[in-house]
């Protein structure tokens, strides 16, 4: 029940004033997609179970999957109106049609936003959350808060670039940085049975606050996700300051060459005895000045801020695939800049 609310907040329904059955109906068939509407045909997602959709009475059809449709399956599923209808008949306290203001959403948040907090305090938050309801504090909030005091894991991921040749080899520096707290990403080792492996790759790399290239006779001389991945790192270099730790090049044999793009970057030799106190030392230096960096323009501005990634995939013709990141923001001065984070998430949601 919980993730089912949490789920329709996140789509922005708390705040909606319009509840008439076209506009419900209308925002419900957008979290399924719209590609039934240019076939001619209602939607299963709705209307599945009724007379509105299916034979005798009216025609059927499904996207068996990505845009794959199949004009003769029948979904036998019950759609989300046939279920809201059916509701209605067996509950007169459930209607559609009433106007809601957006203070009265914002008060359900509010109120929802203790046991968000406790939820997040259940999640080890350290330190721990006061449930409170500070801010006026929408349950994004909370979360926002904990993002800041966390201090955000997701943006001191460090990814680890190799050729599968060199695995043995790669892996006791995984294991170090391991070791001495570091969140590190390498495929061998995070990778689970049933994910898929292009995907969870890119999103590391996305995620990753550095990257660090393992080059070796082995990499250069083969066509793969490795050269695929060290593009990815050095196109994304250039988006950074100058001064940037991004891409972290371990040199594995000391006569490898080195692709052109690197050359400009100061290496690191894994002959080097101090090879892996160099490495730990790169990415202390990087990760306390992205820390030290946005925690000095927060308290500067006495305003907090975090990220957080959406992914949304939409059925139906055309369909599409979309991941991106909104902004939160907080602030115990600006008592209303929380509402800057609702205006880009109904932007984002419309």
């Amino acid at each position: 029940m919980n993730g089912a609310v949490d789920a329709l907040t996140l789509q922005g329904f708390p705040a909606a004033t319009d509840w008439s059955i076209a506009r419900t109906l209308y925002c419900l068939e957008g979290l399924n997609g719209f590609g039934y509407q240019s076939r001619g045909i209602n939607s299963p997602y709705l209307y599945g179970g009724s007379n509105l959709y299916g034979p005798p009475e009216a025609r059927g059809g499904k996207f068996v999957r990505d845009h794959v449709f199949d004009p003769t399956f029948v979904d036998a599923q019950l759609g989300v109106a046939t279920i809201l209808k059916t509701l209605m008949e067996l509950d007169p306290s459930v209607e559609l049609g009433a106007l809601r203001s957006l203070s009265q959403a914002e008060e359900t948040l509010t109120q929802r936003a203790p046991s968000v907090e406790q939820s997040l305090n259940n999640l080890r938050a350290d330190p721990t959350l006061v449930a409170h309801g500070r801010n006026g504090s929408r349950p994004r909030d909370a979360i926002s808060e904990f993002h800041q005091q966390s201090r955000s894991a997701d943006n001191r991921l460090i990814f680890v670039s190799y050729a599968s040749p060199d695995k043995d080899r790669v892996v006791k520096y995984y294991d170090y940085l391991v070791s001495i707290g570091y969140d590190v990403w390498i495929d061998c080792r995070r990778l689970k049975a049933g994910q898929n492996w292009d995907f969870e790759i890119k999103r590391a790399l996305n995620r990753a606050a550095i990257i660090i290239v393992f080059i070796s006779n082995q990499s250069v001389d083969r066509r793969g996700y490795a050269q695929r991945e060290i593009k990815i790192a050095l196109d994304k270099a250039e988006e950074k300051l100058i001064d940037d730790i991004y891409v972290i090049p371990v040199l594995l044999n000391d006569d490898a060459p080195l692709p052109d793009q690197i050359r400009g970057i100061h290496i690191v030799k894994a002959s080097d005895p101090s090879c892996e106190e160099q490495i730990k030392d790169a990415i202390c230096h990087q990760l306390e000045r992205l820390g030290e960096n946005i925690l000095q323009a927060q308290q500067s501005a006495n305003i907090r801020w975090s990220r957080s990634t959406h992914r949304e995939v939409w059925d139906g013709l055309p369909g599409y695939e979309i991941e991106y990141q909104v902004l939160s923001f907080s602030s115990d001065q600006y008592s209303h800049i929380s509402e800057i984070t609702d205006v880009i998430n109904r932007t984002f949601r419309r």
